[in-house]
């Protein structure tokens, strides 16, 4: 089989890279009810493409792409931070701060934050220290949660969070610390203002345990799963494994919708391959089964841009290597529809082989 280059694939197949999507025709294009823009998997302070430096440069692109798209919020669901360093955190304000000063977009519109915590925010045991070190420089570490987050945010840092954007509900969760509220819990207190047709949204790190990506990378318990079930208006925003977006399961639907974000940093190593290949970025290696090149670690990060309607969303999936589109937008019906096309079975059904000219 002749190797592909990276670049040559990246910049020719685009448009046929698997697409199981609906028309625009099929709603109808309009104006959205809320604008939304997604990223995860930041990692602040990581080396990618070469220097630390390069996911703070990458973030600021992000935000200004968003920026000029005219977002009304902004999720970013969890590891905002790499080694879960306090001044990580810092300079994710810092840049916040630069592109959305008092949290006003260019044009003197309101973006709402809506920002959850990952692995890597909170659970930083390689930075070792005596106490009066880890309270100074780690995020997690005794009460530091609360105090750094009110200082760079100006909000309390709640395990769970509720916020409203344009009228829709968003609901936020932290990466779990063993003494936080069971979200089944919350889920079943909050359930009456919940129910019924119109579209809310959920975020947490990790997909939803049996969800989107291929159903088995998550993290998650299955509490998530649990709690959303009885919604399918519900709709989960989630990250962590840094999975493809050019993969149609990237959405799924069943009892109510899960969306992966993808990742802002893609892996750097030889263990995080591409997240444009049709392989799980987590492989051994010697035992991949795709034949395209590697990407250099810093090419596959990519966002979402989410127009909401009250009967479907259309997401956009955007390059930030190549500031284009991967494929064609997805259009997903709204509610949940099992059985339909984000249904993994027809999904499955509908894959084809990946096919290159001779040559």
């Amino acid at each position: 089989m002749t190797q592909q280059t990276r670049r040559a694939f990246l910049g020719t197949s685009f448009a046929t890279l698997g697409g199981l999507f609906l028309p625009v025709s099929a709603f109808g294009a309009g104006r959205p009810n809320l604008k939304l823009g997604v990223l995860s998997d930041i990692h602040i302070g990581a080396r990618a493409g070469g220097h630390a430096a390069d996911t703070e440069t990458r973030l600021e692109k992000a935000l200004r792409w968003l920026d000029a798209e005219g977002v009304d919020a902004v999720a970013m669901t969890g590891d905002i931070a790499h080694s879960g360093l306090i001044r990580e955190l810092e300079t994710f304000a810092a840049i916040w701060k630069k592109v959305f000063p008092q949290d006003r977009g260019h044009d003197g519109r309101t973006v709402t934050r809506l920002f959850v915590t990952g692995n890597h925010d909170l659970a930083a045991f390689w930075v070792k220290g005596d106490d009066a070190r880890l309270t100074q420089i780690l995020f997690n570490h005794r009460d530091n949660p609360r105090k750094v987050w009110k200082r760079l945010f100006d909000e309390e840092f709640e395990p769970i969070w509720k916020k409203s954007v344009k009228g829709y509900t968003f609901v936020g969760s932290q990466w779990p610390t063993g003494k936080d509220p069971p979200v089944e819990d919350w889920f079943r207190k909050h359930a009456n203002e919940l129910r019924g047709d119109k579209p809310f949204f959920y975020l947490q790190h990790a997909h939803p345990k049996g969800t989107c990506g291929d159903g088995k990378i998550s993290t998650d318990d299955g509490r998530a799963t649990r709690a959303l079930s009885p919604f399918p208006n519900a709709i989960a925003l989630s990250g962590h494994s840094h999975q493809t977006l050019t993969d149609d399961s990237a959405v799924w639907q069943g009892a109510f919708t899960s969306i992966n974000a993808g990742c802002l940093r893609a892996g750097s190593n030889d263990r995080s391959r591409s997240v444009y290949d049709s392989c799980h970025p987590f492989y051994t290696k010697g035992k991949a089964l795709n034949r395209m090149m590697p990407l250099n670690g810093f090419e596959g990060g990519c966002g979402l841009l989410i127009d909401v309607f009250d009967s479907h969303l259309r997401i956009r999936r955007q390059s930030l290597a190549y500031d284009r589109p991967l494929d064609a937008d997805w259009i997903v019906p709204l509610p949940a529809r099992p059985d339909g096309e984000f249904d993994p079975k027809n999904q499955l059904a509908a894959c084809v082989g990946p096919a290159f000219p001779s040559g």
